[in-house]
């Protein structure tokens, strides 16, 4: 009868484990303080790292949730995690615009309750973000954009390609370097047409009085090909000096620069910089979409 009471016992005691899971396989509450820090110190304020995924040592991925502590300035990750030990080793991937993926393996202290730790990483920038900052600072020494109003960036980063790489992370660059002066939303940065294989040039444009300046920066250099004048109101030999310097950039470059400073529409600018130049059928062709939107207008 004994043996029978025993039996019963063990039967219970083996299905509850199978319902709720043994109790070294309990799932342990886990908490990971991410603090991101970048090569250029004033993108801590401006960039958000996104937590790509976190793996354990077999390579499983882990659900977890992401949650930003104002306080502290970190971003917390909360997870739970079964048969966890001082030992188990985890990977995190973290990824910022403009930055290279940063990869981090770690492992996790006992406190009791749960199990956490502090992550204090540093980002690199990408060749083609440091590109734009480091141009950008340099046209802003030329040209003083920090105290300039008007400013206008004409460059082929987006198509041309930098190092055998996509040059996307250069627009981010120039973007945060301007700190705001540069935008799409303002209109002011302007993508111009090329192929990959062309050369990655840059156009910084302001306006003092009258006058437009421009610093143009030749396939990636660090050295401007020209500073100086590109108003339309420029003499001859002035033409023919930006002229002996741009070569077949000359007009696309002039064109859209004062298009730009006489008020043209954001949207004419960027459908010209796209075409390659601002002229009559750029125009007129804006014009007659949005004549034809206006009075037939698209239905369902």
């Amino acid at each position: 009868m004994m043996r029978r009471q025993y039996f019963i016992a063990f039967i219970v005691l083996l299905f509850a484990v199978t319902l709720t899971g043994s109790v070294s396989a309990a799932d342990t509450s886990c908490e990971v303080g991410v603090d991101v820090k970048y090569e250029y110190a004033d993108d801590n304020s401006q960039i958000n790292p996104d937590i790509q995924e976190v793996t354990d040592e077999n390579g499983t991925r882990i659900n977890f949730t992401r949650t930003f502590d104002p306080a502290a300035n970190i971003t917390k990750i909360l997870f739970t995690y079964g048969n966890i030990t001082n030992t188990t080793r985890f990977t995190i991937k973290v990824r910022a615009p403009g930055y290279r993926e940063l990869s981090h393996t770690f492992q996790l202290t006992d406190y009791g309750t749960k199990y956490a730790a502090y992550l204090s990483l540093r980002m690199n920038a990408t060749d083609a973000y440091r590109l734009g900052r480091e141009i950008t600072r340099k046209a802003d020494k030329i040209l003083n954009l920090t105290k300039t109003g008007d400013v206008l960036v004409i460059t082929t980063a987006g198509t041309a390609y930098y190092r055998n790489q996509t040059s996307e992370d250069v627009l981010e660059g120039i973007l945060n370097q301007a700190r705001g002066r540069v935008s799409y939303g303002k209109g002011n940065l302007l993508m111009l047409r090329k192929t990959r294989l062309d050369p990655l040039d840059f156009a910084f444009i302001v306006r003092k009085g009258n006058d437009l300046i421009v610093a143009y920066f030749k396939n990636a250099s660090m050295t401007p090909l020209y500073v100086g004048t590109v108003s339309q109101n420029m003499t001859l030999t002035q033409y023919q000096a930006l002229q002996k310097k741009l070569g077949s950039d000359t007009f696309p470059i002039a064109s859209l620069a004062n298009a730009w400073a006489i008020g043209l529409s954001p949207d004419i600018l960027r459908e010209a910089a796209f075409h390659g130049h601002v002229c009559l059928g750029t125009i007129s062709g804006y014009a007659m979409i949005e004549t034809l939107l206006k009075y037939y207008p698209a239905t369902n």
